[in-house]
């Protein structure tokens, strides 16, 4: 069964986006084999700087049983080529996967064509699978660019209608209005309505017999922010939220409308009521937040916050479904940075300490304990600590079990700012893995390895303003993934 897939305008100016102006013309021949990818192609004229020309990826997956035996291995490649003026033109994906029980070869891939007129936009777009041609999308633009028509058809042309929408715009460029036709025959409208500054006013979906599905009116304060959606939906109800206006109180509303069913669409009020509420304190930040209770017929704070004089908060209540009852209390340090968690226990209804944190002068976490309660066992701690040099580089990091035993430590080095060696330990000080990073002008080289100085992984990294690489091998040097990101410059000097 075929699904209707639309492109909007926004994803279509994706596929149209571009490079900077044009300053100067060079020539570039361009050839690259990966697994049966070919992106070559006869030399070509580029006028545009810093363009994307293109874009290889690449990469290998597999899975095992529980017996360690091969069930696939699938790699997979990606290959995207651009034209001249950074537009497109080609994507190609393929897939390979080798069984490992049958050794069967299971191969799938896709090709994507576009097409562009001499104003670089985007008239066609073609999609292959396994050769065969798929699906064709259509666009038409009016004077201004923008786009006014755009049909989409599966292929075969016999068996399958073409889908059409069209869009008109209103005087600042946004869409007012798309309708969406299918084998001739209106089935959708939407009709949008904007104020000067884009701010979307109004959005009203209807049915091709013209009557409404759903509709949405939002307003605004005078900062631009949205104080206000209404919602009137199929069924017949309509729910309105305030977000507030910037004033030192904020009320949420819920309210629900039941619409009669004449032309007019009058609504009758059910209900009005203010479900949800903000305070503020006296600086502008939120000191409690509460929400309605029907059953009681009061409000129920469900947060509340502490400020010392200098508005940096101090104290933080979180309170549950019993009324004043505090579920969570979190202390502050005078920078405002949290240092102890409490919360409480169900069943001794006490308030036990969950977390508690310690900074360096810069505020950097540098131990951070966790204690954790099982029924009738005793209390547990986990401790983790962190060292920063004094560029504030993490220079090591080791955890600590329940019973005080080293879990993990991490020891990192530094040169020049930049990571160069990473040393992993396990429990009891165990090795478990050296990972050194050595750079050589724009190329940078990560090495694995274990216990044993045996290489497990190798990637080699190059950023330029030419070219992006990466590419991952595993311990057997086979590549296993591949990123690659050409760019072109213009002969301008």
């Amino acid at each position: 069964m075929k699904f209707h897939t639309v492109i909007l305008p926004a994803l279509a100016s994706l596929l149209l986006v571009g490079c900077a102006t044009p300053v100067a013309v060079s020539h570039l021949s361009l050839e690259v084999h990966r697994d049966d990818i070919d992106t070559s192609d006869r030399p070509f004229e580029v006028d545009s700087t810093h363009c994307h020309l293109y874009h290889i990826e690449r990469y290998a997956s597999s899975a095992e049983n529980d017996e360690g035996q091969i069930l696939y291995v699938t790699r997979n490649s990606d290959a995207v080529k651009y034209n001249e003026s950074g537009h497109v033109l080609r994507r190609h994906s393929q897939s390979v996967s080798i069984l490992g029980r049958s050794g069967d070869t299971i191969r799938h891939h896709s090709f994507e064509q576009n097409y562009y007129n001499d104003k670089g936009e985007l008239i066609e777009h073609h999609e292959f699978e396994s050769d065969t041609l798929d699906r064709v999308l259509r666009f038409a633009y009016n004077d201004k660019g923008q786009l006014v028509e755009q049909v989409t058809q599966y292929m075969p042309e016999e068996a399958y209608v073409p889908l059409l929408i069209r869009y008109t715009y209103d005087r600042y460029g946004n869409i007012s209005s798309e309708e969406c036709y299918e084998n001739g025959e209106l089935q959708s409208r939407t009709l949008t309505r904007y104020n000067r500054r884009g701010n979307m006013l109004e959005k009203s979906l209807y049915r091709g017999d013209g009557v409404l599905e759903e509709k949405r009116i939002y307003s605004y304060n005078r900062y631009g922010d949205k104080v206000e959606s209404t919602s009137i939906e199929e069924s017949g109800k309509m729910h309105f939220i305030c977000c507030g206006d910037g004033d030192m109180e904020v009320n949420r509303f819920e309210r629900t409308y039941w619409l009669e069913h004449r032309p007019e669409w009058k609504p009758i009020v059910s209900y009005d009521t203010i479900r949800y509420r903000d305070t503020y304190h006296s600086r502008g930040k939120i000191a409690t937040s509460q929400k309605w209770d029907s059953t009681r017929g009061e409000w129920q704070t469900t947060q509340q916050t502490e400020y010392n004089s200098q508005g940096v908060p101090t104290k933080r209540y979180a309170y549950g479904h019993e009324q004043g009852v505090v579920q969570t209390l979190t202390l502050y340090n005078s920078r405002g940075l949290p240092t102890e968690e409490y919360t409480r226990d169900r069943k001794s209804g006490e308030l036990q300490i969950s977390f508690r944190k310690e900074y360096n002068d810069r505020g950097d976490v540098v131990l951070e304990l966790h204690y954790h309660r099982y029924r009738k066992r005793p209390e547990r701690i986990s401790a983790l600590y962190t060292a920063y040099d004094s560029e504030g580089n993490k220079v090591e990091e080791w955890s600590l079990d329940y019973n005080g035993s080293l879990d993990w430590r991490t020891v990192t080095e530094y040169k020049d700012g930049h990571e160069v060696k990473v040393v992993r330990y396990g429990k009891k000080g165990k090795l478990k893995s050296t990972k050194v990073v050595e750079a050589e002008g724009d190329v940078v080289k990560t090495t694995v390895t274990d216990p044993e100085g045996t290489v497990t992984s190798t990637s080699i990294t190059q950023k330029n303003d030419q070219l992006e690489w990466y590419r991952e091998y595993d311990q057997k040097g086979e590549l296993v993934r591949e990123i690659r990101l050409d760019y072109f410059e213009s002969g301008a000097k």
